[in-house]
């Protein structure tokens, strides 16, 4: 890597940390397996495009442990969010620039303004942040629901039965047709 190309990534790189640190208070302590995925699964919808715009295809159940926080630990730009940003960074670099470039290095300025690019357009983005992807609690089923319920079961069976008693005179008749002719 040439020196200019060097000092670029260096100021993307201090720029993300800048950016980061001010927005510290919006790194959530608590981030779940099933938040990340769905994070993961917006951000390789957004950035990741191979260079002829077709679909990065990625394992949509994997994440890394580090990615996941609890309360107990404080917001760190070294875990959670900030850390899968970084990682998800490199994956789609290595997957777009693998292929055309000489010795590829995992660090580069490519990688390191997508990086900053993922950042900036996830700060704008609040429910990144705030809890927007954790699944929503389900509701107890009232009463009412329950007999809705219920009256759909028994016109379900019925209907069931009414098929079943059909075929089964179906086969009745035919059943005879066939003992008569022998």
């Amino acid at each position: 890597m040439n020196k200019l190309d060097q000092t670029r990534m260096d100021a993307c790189y201090k720029k993300i940390d800048l950016i980061l640190d001010e927005n510290k208070d919006l790194i959530p302590n608590q981030i779940t397996a099933t938040e990340i995925l769905a994070i993961r699964k917006r951000l390789y919808n957004k950035f990741g495009k191979h260079r002829d715009g077709s679909k990065i295809y990625f394992n949509k159940k994997y994440y890394r442990q580090c990615w996941v926080t609890n309360g107990l630990q404080g917001a760190s730009i070294h875990k959670g969010l900030p850390r899968m940003i970084h990682d998800i960074s490199h994956k789609i670099d290595r997957i777009k620039n693998r292929r055309y470039v000489d010795n590829y290095k995992s660090h580069n300025l490519y990688q390191a303004q997508l990086e900053l690019a993922i950042n900036e357009w996830a700060l704008s983005k609040p429910e990144f942040w705030n809890g927007y992807y954790l699944p929503k609690p389900k509701q107890k089923p009232t009463n009412n629901d329950k007999i809705e319920n219920l009256k759909l079961l028994v016109k379900k069976w019925k209907t069931k039965e009414m098929r079943a008693s059909t075929y089964i005179n179906k086969y009745k008749k035919k059943l005879s047709r066939l003992e008569k002719t022998n």
